[in-house]
């Protein structure tokens, strides 16, 4: 059933941190979208008392509630999974991510990048590319 929530009390010392670092996934992807915990437990049927206790690893849910979660934070179920520790990035890249992420919120509030914005994303993306060449 979607909205049901399992408290993770007696798993093992594995279990629990696969539970943390999906919570921890799920946190940062809601985050990336913008949505309060309040916003995702009302796209999926869960309190945001219960979307907390998820991301901290504290309950486990079901298939259908990760779903219904990765359809709410417009993500693949496998993407809920893929936490794979990362390179470091460089600062060129850091700097190109923090460009993105600052179009992507503007794009969620509907508010338009500036010139500043785009010119600012386009020397970040040649740098790059001469930097590859």
């Amino acid at each position: 059933m979607v909205g049901t929530l399992i408290p993770v009390e007696n798993t093992g010392m594995r279990e629990q941190e696969l539970l943390i670092q999906l919570g921890n996934r799920i946190k940062t992807l809601r985050k990336g979208a913008g949505l309060s915990q309040e916003q995702l437990g009302d796209k999926v049927g869960l309190t945001y008392e219960s979307v907390s206790k998820l991301e901290r690893g504290l309950n486990f849910t079901g298939l259908g509630t990760l779903f219904q979660i990765s359809k709410a934070l417009d993500c693949s179920l496998p993407d809920l999974f893929s936490w794979a520790p990362k390179r470091k990035l460089t600062a060129d890249e850091e700097q190109l991510e923090r460009a993105i992420d600052r179009l992507h919120s503007l794009h969620q509030s509907d508010e338009a990048p500036s010139a500043d914005d785009i010119e600012e994303l386009i020397r970040l993306i040649n740098r790059k590319k001469r930097r590859k060449s």
